[in-house]
């Protein structure tokens, strides 16, 4: 979870590692990037991203354009990877 300022933001991921694979459909590693729910409905937005639309990324990792409220606000950032790997430290 990182805290952000008011403003407009380009968060960029690197690269996502770890084993690859495919489950339903979908290949990991995956990230997303989202915001927790604001009860004053003043969260942050995500308002653009680079090269996927939306808050998923593939394992190349991308760009995320974030609009933060008067106030700042929270964004997290979740990688998902092969349930066999072992857990990265951070």
């Amino acid at each position: 979870m990182l805290a952000v300022d008011e403003g407009l933001y380009a968060l960029r991921v690197g690269e996502i590692g770890g084993a690859s694979g495919t489950l339903s459909g979908v290949d990991f590693p995956i990230a997303q990037v989202s915001a927790p729910f604001a009860e004053d409905g003043e969260s942050l937005e995500i308002v653009a991203s680079f090269p996927r639309r939306g808050s998923w990324l593939g394992r190349e990792g991308g760009t995320v354009i974030i609009r933060s409220p008067a106030g700042g606000g929270h964004i997290i950032v979740t990688a998902y990877g092969h349930a066999e790997q072992p857990t990265v430290p951070l």
